[in-house]
């Protein structure tokens, strides 16, 4: 029987975040690192699905394909417009 809960982690599943660059995380909490990218990424290096079940090394790039879109690759940071701070003199 299955069930739609979603897996719980633990502290100990979840530590290699403590081991990422600040910049790294900071990119990602601005949307500008896409972590489900790298995600399937690596998953289909490892030729696994998105379940984490061995599917060939393959079938789990032609996965990847169909599951990244164009949109989900790392981004760019936003361009700031720079305010000109110089009072002007009359």
């Amino acid at each position: 029987m299955r069930t739609n809960r979603k897996p719980t982690f633990s502290d100990d599943d979840l530590a290699f975040i403590h081991l990422a660059p600040t910049t790294v995380i900071a990119a990602v909490a601005r949307g500008e690192l896409d972590l489900n990218v790298m995600a399937r990424q690596e998953l289909a290096n490892r030729g696994l699905d998105l379940r984490g079940q061995w599917i060939g090394f393959e079938r789990a790039a032609r996965l990847l394909a169909d599951v990244v879109s164009p949109r989900a690759t790392a981004r760019p940071a936003p361009r700031r417009i720079a305010r000109n701070r110089t009072r002007r003199l009359r």
